[in-house]
């Protein structure tokens, strides 16, 4: 199990970095040379649609994942397939200079990245044993502990003046 929490830190790491890179530093810069829309547009745009993109994907793909069957499991063609496609898409998505052509392809880009993720993270729950699950994760998730702990600080406060 470490070793499969550390492989699955470090590709959070590597896929957050590297599309933090492309599309934080280098789509702003390829916005600007694009023709017809100003970068800030094309930025609200491309932001948009591939949310609306991201968000569907991840859950299309997940079931695809917990559905299929292959001599290679059932997450991982999803994972590599997801990484080849994400990987040529987000390529061509600097090499164009459509705006529309490239909302298009870094909206199938991201499909690709979900299409690598929500297999991935679907390994976490095929690792925890069928009579562990779905047991003590409410009572020690942060969440509600947070929400115990700053409840007291959280009531308003009444004068005594």
């Amino acid at each position: 199990m470490l070793r499969f929490g550390a492989g699955f830190l470090m590709f959070g790491v590597l896929w957050m970095a590297g599309l933090n890179i492309a599309f934080a530093v280098l789509m702003p810069l390829h916005f600007k040379t694009i023709q017809g829309i100003t970068p800030e547009a094309l930025n609200g745009i491309v932001n948009s649609c591939s949310a609306i993109a991201g968000l569907v994907s991840n859950l299309v793909f997940g079931n695809f994942s917990d559905r299929s069957r292959s001599r290679f499991g059932r997450r991982t063609p999803w994972i590599l397939g997801g990484a080849v496609v994400a990987g040529v898409l987000l390529f061509f998505t600097g090499m164009t200079s459509n705006p529309v052509l490239l909302t298009i392809l870094y909206c199938a880009s991201l499909c690709g990245l979900n299409a690598m993720i929500a297999p991935l993270v679907a390994v976490l729950s095929d690792r925890v044993p069928a009579g562990m699950r779905g047991g003590s994760l409410p009572s020690t998730a942060p969440v509600p502990w947070s929400a115990r702990r700053s409840a007291p600080c959280s009531a308003p406060r009444s004068s005594t003046t």
